[in-house]
């Protein structure tokens, strides 16, 4: 099936009856039509919303004569009157129940192409369902999977801990865009340190102008947490990560941060001195990304580091004394296998990170890898490779805690964020969640405005160029101040 043509009847919900299609079918060409007559032929699709009859409908043409019907009530659903937005996500399920039969297959994650599915959840809870017939509905309305939805109201149940005596404030994200190299599934932002070695020290100049700048934004709220991500923050030389942390503390004083989280990811950019220099300042929470324990694979990826760097950083870092270090990993890399990535996870165990991160692999535009179609021929040892992921964390004492979605994952699966007992990270939390505001400062960074009362969030990005924000800095100023201006 190469098109699909789309008529909608009593709703205007074109945006998302389109993510559902591309979800099953993503190189798949659709196109909305206002009249179907001259297109009631094959792969032809009438969404149907009415209202006085309280049903939904979804009439499917494989040909001009032959058609099926997919129909729901609104009563199928048991407490349907409480659900926040309810006929939307009834005729997401009656399309969803057509393109699977149209397909011959079905997704986990049933009608949801969103990327923060704990977000559902909430919702549920708010409109005043119980956890059992939040369970129920995730399954029957959604077309969530059972092992799926389990996972879900474990994630919400694991984060109510942080979220429940919720004090309003807001966290600082600092873009470091710099990376000694650009890995192979990176579709991030990022530029070449080697490239802009003249640049970086003008870059962190008007970085912490910004940063200075950003104490008047919230006079009135606390401020939660701290997290320097990137690119690489670990490429800045010691002296550069020592000044950009006073620099902060400068403005927001240690004692004041709950958290402080600096991404120190390739274990090719640290050593001794700049983990010292992080310890000293008292950072409480770093990363250090292996990605994958195999030889080959990090060939392929273009990562610059081997296993045996991971091990020999991984130590140094608790030898200085770092009590909480996130290591990433990746599932569906090039020159991965069931066999690797079970050996991967051995090696993760002997080292006992105490979170635990597990990405699926997604091809996004701004990376250097590209869809194949072997890679949907490896979709069953993905899903392999998921399921003991999930056994190992449990069995190793491992929480999930957040969760999100990508587009164009292979296999349509999930990125898991695990952690020892205590040791969540909050600023994933919130972030993941949009449940609190955040300054962003830097090249890329985005801030957030959270509107607590309505529960939503309005964002601002800074220049995606290292070029646009550093010649065009008092916009990026401005535009923010207009942000938090609301």
């Amino acid at each position: 099936m190469n098109s699909i043509y789309v008529k909608l009847t009593g709703h205007h919900y074109e945006h998302d009856v389109y993510e559902l299609i591309k979800s099953f079918e993503p190189e798949i060409s659709v196109n909305f039509v206002e009249e179907e007559s001259d297109y009631r032929c094959k792969n032809f699709i009438e969404s149907i919303l009415d209202k006085g009859n309280k049903k939904v409908k979804t009439i499917f043409y494989t040909s001009k004569n032959n058609f099926k019907e997919y129909v729901n009530y609104y009563d199928e659903i048991e407490g349907y009157q409480k659900i926040s937005n309810f006929e939307y996500k009834l005729i997401k399920k009656n399309l969803y129940t057509a393109l699977s039969d149209a397909f011959r297959k079905k997704s986990e994650w049933g009608t949801l192409t969103g990327i923060r599915p704990v977000k559902l959840c909430r919702q549920l809870d708010k409109d005043g369902f119980n956890e059992s017939e939040i369970k129920n509905l995730l399954v029957n309305l959604f077309e969530i999977s059972e092992k799926n939805s389990d996972l879900l109201l474990e994630i919400k149940e694991n984060q109510d801990s942080y979220l429940k005596n919720y004090e309003e404030g807001f966290s600082l994200y600092i873009n470091i865009p710099f990376c000694p190299s650009k890995c192979l599934y990176c579709s991030f932002p990022t530029v070449l340190s080697s490239r802009y070695l003249d640049r970086i020290d003008d870059y962190l100049a008007l970085l912490k102008e910004e940063i200075i700048h950003s104490k008047n934004i919230f006079k009135d709220k606390k401020i939660k947490s701290v997290y320097i991500g990137g690119g690489t923050p670990t490429t800045l030389n010691k002296d550069q990560l020592k000044d950009l942390i006073k620099t902060i503390y400068s403005v927001y004083p240690r004692e004041s941060i709950m958290e402080f989280t600096v991404e120190a990811g390739r274990p090719d950019t640290i050593d001794l001195e700049k983990l010292s220099v992080l310890h000293d300042l008292k950072i409480d929470r770093i990363s250090i990304n292996p990605q994958s324990m195999n030889e080959l694979t990090l060939e392929k990826a273009l990562r610059r580091h081997s296993p045996s760097d991971v091990v020999e950083k991984f130590k140094l870092a608790r030898q200085i004394g770092f009590n909480t270090i996130n290591m990433d990993l990746i599932i569906g890399l090039e020159g991965d296998t069931f066999d690797s990535f079970k050996n991967t996870l051995n090696e993760i165990k002997k080292l006992s990170p105490d979170n635990l991160t597990i990405h699926n692999l997604a091809f996004k535009k701004g990376s250097k890898i590209k869809r194949t179609k072997e890679d949907e021929k490896r979709v069953n040892e993905i899903r392999k490779m998921f399921n003991y992921s999930l056994e190992f964390t449990k069995e190793n004492g491992y929480l999930p805690y957040y969760l999100y979605r990508q587009k164009n994952m292979l296999g349509s699966f999930e990125n898991i964020g695990y952690s020892k007992v205590f040791k969540q990270c909050y600023y994933n939390i919130i972030s993941m969640e949009d449940k609190e505001s955040i300054i962003g400062c830097g090249m890329a960074a985005m801030s957030k405005v959270y509107f607590k009362d309505e529960d939503r969030i309005e964002r601002v990005s800074n220049f995606r160029s290292l070029e646009e924000y550093m010649t065009r800095f008092n916009e990026v100023i401005k535009k923010k101040e207009e942000l938090f201006e609301i």
